[in-house]
Protein backbone atom coordinates (compact mmCIF):
# COMPACT_ATOMS: atom_id res chain seq x y z
CA UNK A 1 0.00 0.00 0.00
CA UNK A 2 3.21 2.18 0.04
CA UNK A 3 2.49 3.43 -3.64
CA UNK A 4 -1.19 4.25 -2.74
CA UNK A 5 0.15 6.55 0.38
CA UNK A 6 2.95 8.29 -2.15
CA UNK A 7 0.16 8.67 -4.41
CA UNK A 8 -2.27 9.86 -2.07
CA UNK A 9 0.09 12.56 -0.85
CA UNK A 10 0.97 13.70 -4.01
CA UNK A 11 -2.90 14.54 -4.65
CA UNK A 12 -3.40 16.14 -1.46
CA UNK A 13 -0.26 18.36 -1.84
CA UNK A 14 -1.63 19.46 -5.55
CA UNK A 15 -5.09 20.08 -3.97
CA UNK A 16 -3.23 22.55 -1.14
CA UNK A 17 -1.42 24.19 -3.97
CA UNK A 18 -4.55 24.81 -5.91
CA UNK A 19 -6.92 25.96 -3.33
CA UNK A 20 -3.85 28.16 -2.66
CA UNK A 21 -3.94 29.62 -6.01
CA UNK A 22 -7.69 29.82 -6.06
CA UNK A 23 -7.35 31.94 -2.87
CA UNK A 24 -4.62 34.12 -4.28
CA UNK A 25 -6.81 34.67 -7.49
CA UNK A 26 -10.04 35.88 -5.56
CA UNK A 27 -8.02 38.12 -3.50
CA UNK A 28 -6.26 39.39 -6.65
CA UNK A 29 -10.04 39.95 -8.54
CA UNK A 30 -11.70 41.54 -5.24
CA UNK A 31 -8.53 44.09 -5.35
CA UNK A 32 -9.08 45.16 -8.70
CA UNK A 33 -12.95 45.19 -8.10
CA UNK A 34 -12.08 47.31 -5.38
CA UNK A 35 -9.83 49.39 -7.83
CA UNK A 36 -11.95 50.23 -9.92
CA UNK A 37 -14.90 50.99 -7.76
CA UNK A 38 -12.47 53.39 -6.31
CA UNK A 39 -11.52 54.90 -9.96
CA UNK A 40 -15.43 55.70 -10.36
CA UNK A 41 -16.06 57.72 -7.38
CA UNK A 42 -12.85 59.21 -8.17
CA UNK A 43 -14.56 60.01 -11.54
CA UNK A 44 -17.90 60.17 -10.41
CA UNK A 45 -16.37 62.94 -7.60
CA UNK A 46 -14.21 64.90 -10.22
CA UNK A 47 -17.54 65.26 -12.58
CA UNK A 48 -19.17 66.57 -9.66
CA UNK A 49 -17.33 69.30 -8.47
CA UNK A 50 -16.40 70.39 -12.46
CA UNK A 51 -20.65 70.56 -12.46
CA UNK A 52 -20.93 72.42 -8.96
CA UNK A 53 -17.88 74.85 -10.11
CA UNK A 54 -19.49 75.86 -13.31
CA UNK A 55 -23.12 76.43 -11.75
CA UNK A 56 -21.22 78.81 -9.39
CA UNK A 57 -19.33 80.80 -11.96
CA UNK A 58 -23.00 81.25 -14.14
CA UNK A 59 -21.98 78.78 -17.03
CA UNK A 60 -24.73 76.54 -16.05
CA UNK A 61 -28.83 78.34 -15.13
CA UNK A 62 -30.26 74.95 -14.08
CA UNK A 63 -33.51 76.74 -13.44
CA UNK A 64 -33.28 77.55 -17.60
Amino acid sequence: MEGGSIASNYLNQFFDVFKQGTAQTQQRMMKQVADRQAQAADSMQTNIEMMRARVQAGQIDLYA
